[in-house]
């Protein structure tokens, strides 16, 4: 099976195949949901160039809607993330900036104003998303939420 070094307590983790293919070898890989909030929480930010556009997207599609929280999210994972984020004294908020290189551009889900820091919650890749986080990675103060801590993120949700 893959194994990956969680970038928080440095310890050796393992994936399925599967679970593996959804993860990006260069960002930072978490064995927990405890490591992934402690790195969160002790993150610096590196100085990045790129200028970030404050945006008010448009959701529309199929999206679940927290009554307690009064909003709308893409995603139950994505829900389950932002309850996750304030049960921890994390502020974030949900795509509230966009950001433009050229013709590209790219809304992460979550920005952490704190720590200049951006999440993005993946649970399946498709089309080119995978490559267009790959770019942004580069640039910008990212984390991926990978699928693989959906099961742990959803019981604390």
């Amino acid at each position: 099976m893959p194994n990956l070094t969680c970038s928080y307590c440095g310890k050796l983790f393992y994936l399925n195949q599967k679970d593996y293919h959804k993860t990006i070898k260069f960002l930072d890989n978490f064995c927990s949901v405890d490591c992934l909030i402690n790195f969160i929480k002790s993150y610096v930010p590196r100085e990045v160039k790129v200028r970030y556009w404050i945006t008010r997207p448009m959701l529309i599609g199929d999206l679940i809607y927290d009554a307690t929280l009064k909003m709308f999210f893409r995603s139950r994972y994505e829900l389950f993330v932002y309850k996750l984020l304030k049960a921890n004294n994390i502020e974030a908020e949900y795509e509230s900036y966009t950001l433009k290189e050229g013709r590209k551009s790219y809304t992460p889900d979550f920005y952490i104003k704190e720590k200049d820091l951006f999440l993005e919650v993946k649970g399946i890749w498709q089309g080119g998303s995978k490559k267009k986080v790959e770019h942004w990675a580069k640039k910008i103060n990212l984390v991926l939420v990978p699928w693989y801590l959906y099961r742990e993120i959803s019981k604390r949700g």
